[in-house]
């Protein structure tokens, strides 16, 4: 499993690369207009119980205010209210029901479920954290396997591995009905594997977000500004752009890492990468999200001095404004209508800082 691991970060550093060039620096920026709305902190956590979470991957927020956090190390569910004090654990290393081997993805669901995808042990589990309820369902394997909740349906996608096809790529959407354990393919998306033409939507490594009526939004993963959103029942693609903003250059400490990355990935796998580049530059996103209102947030790379920045679209991808994100915000763990758990930087590495914000709108209290 390992060997793999490494074969996907290649895979990854070789399509960053590639694309790379797609779009070069661009002296100047569109004006930045002001968000139409700000943050409310709500509810802040310092969780320092290392023997429990040494390696938190996965965090989401319930409708009662209790806080998961999955370790991928440990292989647990681990259950907090919401002052922090542990609940109750779930999971653990294994193959028997409940037991995960090597956790590729999580979604939390507000209502307690908690759905993971284990690529080793080739299932998906539900655990209802209220009612403690396990159910299960075969993973069919693949490239970057995601789960994402579409209100109550679980929504899967993958580049499934089929032996002998290169081109084109095949990304398979499917939703669980978890009554029955039925996996219902609802989209089946080709793209182009080798060479990919500038204009293709996505690629294997790509993320997809969706709508209630499973449309998605996706973006490539090089340094162009494209989000786009595809409607299932009439194929028309809308792109969330805007023009005039450059694209964020690597540090050299951030190359050198990316040439380790390759180093030791190449040794493993005997894939030779001496003549691949490093790419130059990041990709343009971090991350994408909807909120109560329909907005699209695009969270975007920014030079390391820098905060990062969001900036909104409303659901005719018109630009509606930017903000910054938090002080000594890492990344967004999770969400949910208008509520938003971020995870904070911290100087001590045994310590998991999350804070939840809800989205007010500009001149609400």
């Amino acid at each position: 499993m390992i060997l793999k691991n490494h074969f996907i970060t290649i895979a990854v550093l070789i399509s960053s690369s590639l694309l790379n060039a797609c779009q070069s620096d661009v002296e100047i920026i569109n004006d930045q207009i002001p968000a139409p709305v700000v943050f409310k902190l709500e509810r802040e956590w310092n969780l320092s119980q290392i023997e429990k979470i040494p390696n938190p991957s996965w965090s989401g927020v319930l409708h009662d205010g209790s806080l998961v956090v999955v370790d991928r190390s440990l292989y647990t569910i681990n259950h907090f209210d919401a002052e922090g004090n542990i609940i109750q654990v779930f999971g653990g290393e294994g193959r028997g029901p409940g037991e995960f081997s090597n956790i590729t993805d999580v979604t939390v669901h507000p209502g307690g479920k908690v759905a993971v995808a284990d690529i080793r042990n080739a299932r998906i589990t539900v655990l209802n954290l209220f009612d403690e309820t396990v159910s299960s369902t075969d993973l069919e394997p693949g490239w970057h396997t995601r789960l994402s909740w579409n209100s109550e349906k679980l929504v899967i996608t993958n580049y499934p591995f089929r032996i002998g096809q290169s081109n084109p790529g095949d990304i398979i959407m499917r939703k669980l009905n978890l009554e029955t354990g039925e996996k219902k393919e609802f989209y089946h998306l080709e793209l182009e594997m080798e060479d990919p033409p500038f204009e293709q939507i996505s690629c294997t490594f790509c993320e997809f977000l969706f709508q209630e009526d499973h449309s998605f939004f996706t973006s490539p993963q090089d340094t162009s500004y494209r989000i786009f959103r595809v409607n299932l029942d009439t194929g028309k693609q809308t792109l969330f752009s805007r023009s005039g903003i450059p694209a964020v250059e690597l540090t050299d400490k951030e190359k050198n890492e990316r040439r380790q990355e390759l180093k030791r990935g190449s040794q493993l796998t005997g894939i030779s990468v001496e003549e691949l580049e490093i790419p130059t530059h990041k990709k343009r996103f971090s991350d994408f999200f909807l909120d109560h209102e329909g907005r699209l947030w695009a969270l975007l790379h920014t030079p390391a001095s820098k905060p990062f920045r969001f900036d909104l679209f409303n659901s005719e991808a018109e630009y509606i404004g930017s903000m910054n994100a938090p002080e000594g915000f890492v990344s967004v763990e999770h969400v949910w209508k208008d509520s938003l758990l971020f995870r904070f930087d911290n100087a001590q590495d045994d310590i998991l800082k999350l804070r939840l914000y809800t989205i007010k709108e500009t001149g609400t209290s």
